[in-house]
Formats: C-alpha cells, structure tokens, sequence
C-alpha cells in the first residue's frame, strides 16, 4: 500500500509515523453534467466528448500514534494537533512500488479525528483519522522542473533555464520543433523558457502545440527579449516574467486557451516560430490522480 510520509509547509515539516492503515482520495471523480432536451430520450452531455472537471480533491488517510508512556501519547497528540494551523503544504506519499519517486498533492488539513476509548487503550495506541483538502485534485511528481528540495544550488548555472536534471533548451533559429514527453496519467502544464545569448535581441516568438495536424493551444508574446535575458511562461501560477528584471510582461502576451500550454501523456510537439535565436524549454510537472 502506499504510504503517507509527511507534510511540509511554511511552518514546518511533520513526519507521519510508518503505522499507515488506510488512504483514499476522489482524484478520480469528475463533475459530469447532462441535460435534458425536450421529446428527447436521453440527454446531451455539456462538455461534448472531451475532458470533464475534477471535483475539489479530497484526501483521508489513518495511522496510529504509539507510546510507552501515557505523558509521551499527549506529547504526540499535540504534535498532530499543529497541522491544522500550518495552512497549505504539501502531503507527500510513498508508492507502493519504492524505485518510484515520492509524489505529493498540494492540499489543507480539514479534520483531524483522534476519538479517545479509554478501554480501548488509546493511551498507549491512538488511532488518529485525517481528512485534507486539495484544491487541485493531483499527486505531482517532479518530471522536469526544479524543485527547492531536489538537491539543486540556486547559484550553479543552470536554474532559470532547468539545465540541470532536465534535457537543455533547443536552439531555435526562425523556427523549430520540440517533443516534449511528460509521464504521469493525465494531462499537465507546461513552463516556457526562452532564453536569449545570441547576441541580438529575440522578437514576437509563437509557441503551438500541434495536435493531429492542428493547433491545439497557442502562445503569443508581442516584444523583445533582449541579449542575456529570458522570458518564462508559466500556466501554474499564471505568470508571464521578463528574467533579469522580473517585470510582468503579462500584457503582452496572448493565449489561445484558458491553460495556456496543455501538454498530453507521452509525446507532444511544440512548434516554435521567432525573430532571432533563442534556446527554448518547456519543463512540466508529472500529474497522476
């Protein structure tokens, strides 16, 4: 089974105990809708043949706090007692096959249940029941993004552009092409970086994700980026960044799609057209429900 490892937030890390007895979540669920035409049998689904949304994700697990003495049990049901003030973190687990890496789902504890049974010796083994809350209904794993634990150095060279752990950028001169291979078991975001040292300034890049033939989604930035500077795109936190400065160049871009950049489990090819050259990545997180 897979287990719960810890939870870690700006307030600080809490490592579960290895008693795990059960976890559950509605990953799964979606929020299908149909109505009803009138001398119709049947309905028409609104969301025609494609992807449905999820529900708002919802975690339950249980595990068992156990202690020699009856001072050190409250000690630790104290310790419990904190996640409900530690706000939004990131609950991560195990899976049941180790040579995978962790995932984590970002989520907000919702209820903490430790019931006392005295005769039941909840002293000694308490059972403590938990329910959290994930506005994004995913467990994540790292795919090709940098992430503040990955064992990376904000000074080695290779940050902005997630040169290390990550295939580099493709050189694109006018234009090109990039397939882009995210694992996981639905479909996810994707980070664009375009980042210039050709030693001329880049202008107006066009970004497309080419589906059967067609352009499923479409980026569009109309300025410069100049000599030593990158641009980064990022449909998580719905940013758009000037590099050296930082400046919020959101208004300049447009997007054919409310996500921006999807990509699809397995290969997706990035159409890129520019003035200039310019290295170009696109880094992801891999999603699993």
């Amino acid at each position: 089974m897979a287990r719960i490892t810890r939870f870690v937030s700006k307030f600080g890390t809490y490592t579960f105990p290895n008693t795990g007895q059960d976890l559950s979540d509605n990953f799964k669920d979606v929020l299908a809708r149909s109505s009803r035409l009138p001398g119709v049998d049947g309905g028409v689904d609104e969301y025609g043949t494609g992807w449905s949304p999820s529900a708002i994700g919802n975690i339950t697990f249980s595990f068992y706090l156990v202690s020699q003495t009856l001072e050190g049990m409250q000690a630790k049901t104290d310790e419990v007692g904190k996640l409900r003030g530690w706000g939004v973190g990131q609950l991560f687990y195990q899976p049941t096959d180790t040579a995978q890496a962790e995932r984590w789902a970002f989520c907000r504890v919702n209820r903490i249940g430790d019931p006392q049974r005295l005769e039941g010796h909840t002293d000694r083994f308490q059972l403590v029941q938990m329910s959290l809350q994930a506005t994004q209904p995913y467990w994540y794993a790292k795919g090709t993004e940098r992430l503040w634990d990955d064992g990376g150095l904000w000074d080695d060279g290779g940050l902005w552009d997630g040169t290390t752990g990550a295939p580099a950028p493709t050189s694109v001169t006018t234009s090109g092409t990039l397939t882009v291979t995210p694992g996981g078991n639905v479909k996810t975001t994707g980070r664009v970086l375009i980042i210039n040292s050709s030693g001329s300034p880049v202008l107006n890049p066009i970004i497309q994700r080419i589906r059967d033939g067609e352009i499923a989604d479409q980026i569009k930035y109309w300025g410069s980026i100049a000599d030593g500077d990158w641009l980064e795109i990022d449909p998580r936190s719905h940013r758009v960044l000037m590099g050296l400065s930082g400046a919020d160049v959101y208004d300049a871009c447009e997007f054919l799609n409310a996500d921006w950049l999807s990509l699809e489990v397995g290969a997706n090819s990035i159409q890129v057209y520019l003035a200039g050259t310019a290295g170009v990545a696109v880094r992801y997180m891999e999603k699993y429900v």
